[in-house]
């Protein structure tokens, strides 16, 4: 885990995580919050990386195959999640938060 994993976040964009497992874990125990309520997020908990990694095309081929109403239904109830984690990656915006989260998903905490 990375700056650059935060980056969609002082964006203001939704994310997946195409990492190893428990990176989504990590990020919401550190109080982030995430898409599950817009696509499926088991995929976290899938520890076979093939797997992980198929289960995160078919979210994506679903989120491509989304009409223009779909999308600006989806634009309008993901706004309040991406203003709540800039905020709080404004606020706790470093690089101690993010070893604080590294360190969350690696266990260490």
């Amino acid at each position: 885990l990375t700056e650059k994993s935060l980056k969609p976040v002082k964006e203001k964009h939704p994310f997946i995580v195409a990492g190893v497992s428990g990176v989504l874990k990590g990020i919401k125990q550190f109080g982030f919050k995430t898409f599950n309520d817009f696509w499926d997020e088991s995929y976290d908990d899938i520890m076979d990386s093939t797997q992980r990694m198929q289960l995160i095309m078919k979210i994506i081929s679903d989120i491509a195959s989304w009409d223009q109403q779909k999308i600006l239904e989806f634009r309008r109830n993901v706004k309040p999640i991406l203003d709540y984690n800039y905020n709080l990656v404004k606020t706790l915006g470093n690089s101690t938060t993010v070893n604080s989260v590294a360190d969350i998903v690696n266990g260490n905490k």
